[in-house]
């Protein structure tokens, strides 16, 4: 059996948000409302909020809750919800991505610029490496 639009609605904004339960129910007590871990495990079980505690939730959420009276237009804003939080995901991982290997070029780059100092103090102090010869064939 599907769960109710509004259980789908409280489950996805939440994690949207990346609150745990536990968070919620602790936002929920502190703006005033009675909203137990396990309460808010049920709402997003099935059980409906009263709707002085969906009102809440819509500002918590900043998205207006689902309406069981057009089940196709709810079904669309839960499905863009969690599309959302997937390209949110992916940006987020794209990102890191980015990040390392912003760190892994700039280590080059410090590679680099060492090695071509090396060259240079080699080239100032008429030090030179010996030139390495490659092996004969004997043929």
């Amino acid at each position: 059996m599907t769960k109710p639009l509004l259980s789908q609605w409280i489950a996805a904004e939440r994690k949207r948000h990346r609150w745990k339960v536990e968070e919620l129910s602790s936002r929920l007590e502190t703006a005033g409302f009675e909203a137990a871990v396990t309460t808010v495990r049920t709402w997003e079980a099935g059980r409906r909020p009263a709707p002085d505690t969906i009102a809440a939730l819509e500002r918590m959420f900043e998205s207006a809750a689902p309406t069981e009276g057009d089940p196709s237009l709810s079904g669309l804003v839960v499905a863009l919800r969690a599309h959302t939080e997937m390209l949110t995901n992916l940006v987020d991982e794209l990102l890191r991505w980015r990040t390392e290997d912003r760190d892994r070029l700039t280590e080059m780059e410090k590679t680099v610029s060492r090695l071509a100092r090396e060259r240079l103090s080699e080239r100032g102090t008429g030090a030179r490496r010996a030139r390495r010869v490659p092996p004969t064939v004997a043929g």
